[in-house]
This record gives C-alpha cells, sequence and structure tokens, in this order.
C-alpha cells in the first residue's frame, strides 16, 4: 500500500502535475482510454491494486506469451509482435512492477521468436490484414532493435539471458 502511495506521490511530483490537470487527465482517460488504459492510471494515481492492471494486460496476451490485439494502438493485429511485447513491459516498468509469470511467458515468446542473429522480425507478417498505421508497414531492423532494451532489462530481473541477444542494457 505504502509503494503505491508513494509511486503515486512521485509520479504527479517528478511530472509536476496539478490537481486541476489530474483531474483533467483522469476525465480523458475514462472518456476515451482503453481498459488499459484506465487500470494503468488506476494503478499509478489511484492506489487501486495492480492486480487489475494485470488482469488487463492479460486481455492483450497471446496463447504463445507475446502481446497483441492492439496493445499498441498504432498496430492492431491479434498476432504477437516486438512491440506488443515492449509495450507491456514498458507499462510495468513505468509502474515499477512485475508479474513473474507473465515475464517469463513473454521471455519464452522472444525465445522461440529470436532469429540467429538475435533479431525479432518486425512488423508481423500479417500486419496488412488489420488496420495499422503506415510507418509499421516497413521491414523495422534498426528502430525495434534485435531485443529492444526493455525487454532485456526485464529478463535481468527474472534471471533470463539469451546470448543472441545484442542490445543491452547498461
Amino acid at each position: 500500500m505504502r509503494l503505491r502511495a508513494a509511486l503515486r506521490g512521485d509520479l504527479k511530483k517528478n511530472m509536476n502535475i496539478s490537481d486541476t490537470l489530474c483531474l483533467a487527465i483522469r476525465e480523458s482517460v475514462f472518456t476515451q482510454g482503453c481498459l488499459l488504459e484506465r487500470a494503468t492510471y488506476l494503478a499509478a494515481f489511484e492506489g487501486k491494486p495492480m492486480s487489475m492492471l494485470f488482469r488487463a494486460l492479460r486481455a492483450y496476451q497471446n496463447e504463445d506469451g507475446g502481446f497483441g490485439h492492439g496493445i499498441e494502438p498504432d498496430l492492431l493485429t491479434p498476432g504477437s509482435s516486438a512491440i506488443g511485447a515492449e509495450t507491456a513491459l514498458t507499462i510495468l516498468d513505468m509502474l515499477k512492477s512485475r508479474d513473474e509469470s507473465l515475464l517469463r511467458e513473454v521471455a519464452a515468446w522472444v525465445e522461440r521468436n529470436l532469429t540467429s542473429d538475435g533479431i525479432l522480425p518486425h512488423p508481423p507478417e500479417d500486419v496488412e490484414h488489420y488496420p495499422f498505421q503506415i510507418w509499421w508497414s516497413h521491414k523495422d531492423r534498426e528502430r525495434v532493435l534485435t531485443c529492444p532494451p526493455k525487454l532485456i532489462q526485464h529478463y535481468k530481473v527474472i534471471g533470463y539471458h539469451d546470448k543472441r541477444q545484442r542490445a543491452s542494457v547498461p
């Protein structure tokens, strides 16, 4: 409980958010946001249980352990993707929270999908069969790096390491 309260205060303080702005953000999130955005807001600013956020994240997780289904709003393919995994892990990182089993499942997905030179192929093969923003239509070996640093950072937390990962975290 204290951790959530400290987190809320730190986020608000570090972001220099006034009470008025906080209310405006809340209104916007609850008017226009999806369940995941609302659960993230509630965990970050109102101290609601992280279990709600984990359930919302799991709605975007596929049976293969990866993430899709529009967790990255500009890429609505249901298939798992590197950017989907990175988005899920960024949310957990932002809230300084983790779900061990979710992290292990994502790690296993990455391990199965890394190429021999350490690249997570992007975009997903089915990208053009679902709504997406045009910037996701090009092969991307540079921006969605090998294994994104955010993924590697989370893997270190659970003791995962794959020598094919070329990106590094200090």
